[in-house]
């Protein structure tokens, strides 16, 4: 069972390696807040130790990356005497200037212990969000275990706060504009920490309740009586995102499968992503049933990103772990139509911000096994397949519409997709009318144009 008994009177932190840091226990400063709204400054000054200690786990970064093998020395910081009983604390730095060091993920820096020195269960935030950002929890709130928490920060980095209106909508004009980027950006200079777990994903119902299925099964329904001309299914969602997601679907019904199933042994995950996934297939099967019934097509996602064994963080975010989605079997069987195929992580965030993509490449992207298994089995099918691409985030425009043209031309594709219309153009409130996108739509009109010429 999880510890959640407070107050807080210890807080470790962990750098990445046992480098010396300019932080000190007295460079810190506390904030606090009972509803993660505009969080209030502690008139205290932080005292504690500075040392070096073993690491109690190996930490990776978003993409797969070791920080820390198990064991290895790190400087620690700790901060004693404390008594935190505020649900939301933030931890920020007194340095204004100068370049940080203090360098880690934010799941892997900090640890919450109360009087008996017993871990407390905590989730962590920083700046990045999926929407409304970056966060100054001084004049807002933080978005607490949202997958942002394996994006390595540096603490001690200078940090001014938001200088612009949080409610200002994102207009990709920022400082990682033209590079790939998530959430968006990794810059460090506090950590939220929120005490507790989140008992639940909050808007990724379990496949393995009758209920759940029959729900989505209603959403279908609702869509083909409006006249749509197909349904498709897409798996990843930002209901799902969480740091911890190998947590979660671990649900009553769940469980008596595995226990008919498997009996009483010791849950081995893999078996229990099994029998998730035969759930989920079997509402593949009636949601198949159910569209091809009216006459509409059936299509069905294929994340080339996730669908694979031995994924990294980065590649599971947003699509549920814990489950074994049997998309050869969904094929084989004939329950589809076409295939979507997805092969861009989360919000096209395949490589670190500031660096050079390689993995958002086409090329890169063609060449992955997964990516060459599932191309094969839908023609082997003779399924349609259309490729889905980030516009605003895998690559720069240029590229991008060499990408279409190079599908364009390729017989194992009968598609692109142009993803998403956000970075095409966005509604103008005052003019009611659509503002095109740093002339995308024209520059893709014209790619139309030479391809669809005699």
């Amino acid at each position: 069972m999880p510890r959640r008994d407070g107050p807080i009177t210890e807080l470790v932190l962990r750098k990445a390696d046992a480098t010396v840091t300019r932080l000190r226990p007295e460079d810190v400063r506390l904030w606090v807040s009972e509803d993660n709204y505009r969080y209030q400054p502690l008139d205290i000054v932080p005292q504690g130790t500075v040392g070096v200690e073993p690491s109690p786990r190996e930490v990776r970064d978003y993409h797969g990356n070791i920080l820390t093998p198990a064991g290895a020395p790190v400087r620690v910081l700790r901060l004693t005497g404390l008594e935190l009983r505020a649900p939301f604390v933030v931890l920020a730095t007194t340095f204004a200037d100068g370049t940080g060091d203090f360098r880690n993920t934010p799941m892997a820096l900090i640890e919450a212990r109360n009087a008996s020195g017993e871990h407390i269960d905590t989730v962590v935030a920083t700046h990045a969000a999926a929407w409304v950002q970056p966060r100054d929890f001084r004049t807002y709130g933080l978005e607490f275990d949202q997958g942002y928490g394996h994006l390595p920060i540096v603490l001690d980095a200078p940090w001014r706060g938001a200088e612009k209106d949080p409610w200002q909508p994102f207009s990709g004009e920022d400082e990682f504009a033209g590079q790939a980027l998530l959430g968006h950006g990794a810059a460090g200079g506090f950590i939220g920490l929120a005490i507790g777990k989140n008992d639940y994903l909050a808007a990724a119902p379990c496949e393995a309740y009758p209920e759940v299925r029959k729900l989505w099964l209603s959403w279908a329904e609702a869509m083909l009586d409006a006249g749509v001309d197909g349904i498709d299914l897409r798996i990843s969602a930002h209901g799902c995102l969480s740091d911890e997601p190998e947590a979660y679907g671990w649900n009553p019904p769940v469980l008596a499968a595995y226990g008919a199933r498997f009996g009483g042994e010791p849950i081995d995950p893999d078996k229990l992503a099994t029998v998730r996934g035969d759930f989920y297939s079997e509402f593949v099967r009636e949601a198949s049933v159910l569209v091809r019934s009216c006459g509409k097509k059936f299509q069905v996602h294929l994340h080339a990103e996730a669908f694979r064994p031995h994924r990294v963080f980065g590649q599971q975010n947003g699509v549920p772990a814990n489950i074994d989605f049997q998309w050869r079997h969904w094929l084989k069987s004939g329950w589809v139509d076409s295939v979507y195929l997805r092969t861009s992580w989360f919000e096209a965030a395949e490589d670190p911000l500031g660096a050079t993509t390689l993995r958002s490449r086409l090329n890169t992207l063609l060449e992955d096994p997964v990516v060459i298994a599932m191309i094969e089995m839908a023609n082997q099918q003779q399924l349609p397949v259309v490729l889905n691409r980030y516009i605003g985030r895998a690559a720069g425009l240029q590229e991008y519409l060499d990408d279409i043209s190079r599908i364009a031309r390729d017989e194992r594709f009968a598609g692109f997709d142009v993803y998403e219309f956000f970075d095409l153009a966005q509604s103008d409130p005052e003019k009611h009318r659509l503002v095109e996108q740093k002339d995308r739509l024209g520059r893709l009109t014209i790619c139309w144009k030479e391809l669809t010429q005699p």
